[in-house]
């Protein structure tokens, strides 16, 4: 029970020189799948979140604003609430992922990759 709150801090977030349009994610993984797939897309102005339950992806969730702006840092912070991942970027509330997986407690891999520089984790 309680509240899981997970903080990414990047200095640098989509490289400038990169040739191709920036993107990266963050997924919280699990043994055999992907609670939450956070994976913010400048070229298609979204963020698309997801999960991946035995071997499916679920439907795709795209709603809201774009938080993340090419070459200005930022602070992710992920909080696992009761019944949803709370996400926020720069310390705003940027979106909300209700929870597909359970139990919680077997979430215990952080993955992330991308056009990023991360400078930070703490749990």
């Amino acid at each position: 029970g309680g509240t899981r709150r997970l903080n990414l801090v990047c200095l640098k977030h989509f490289l400038s020189n990169v040739p191709f349009p920036p993107r990266f994610y963050v997924n919280l993984r699990h043994l055999h799948g992907i609670a939450l797939h956070y994976n913010p897309r400048l070229c298609e102005n979204t963020v698309v979140r997801n999960s991946l339950l035995d071997g499916q992806w679920g439907t795709e969730e795209r709603g809201g604003a774009m938080p993340f702006q090419k070459g200005q840092p930022f602070t992710l912070t992920i909080i696992c609430k009761e019944c949803s991942f709370r996400i926020l970027v720069n310390e705003m509330f940027a979106h909300c992922f209700t929870h597909r997986f359970f139990p919680l407690h077997n979430i215990n891999i952080l993955e992330i990759d991308g056009d990023i520089q991360l400078t930070s984790v703490s749990f």
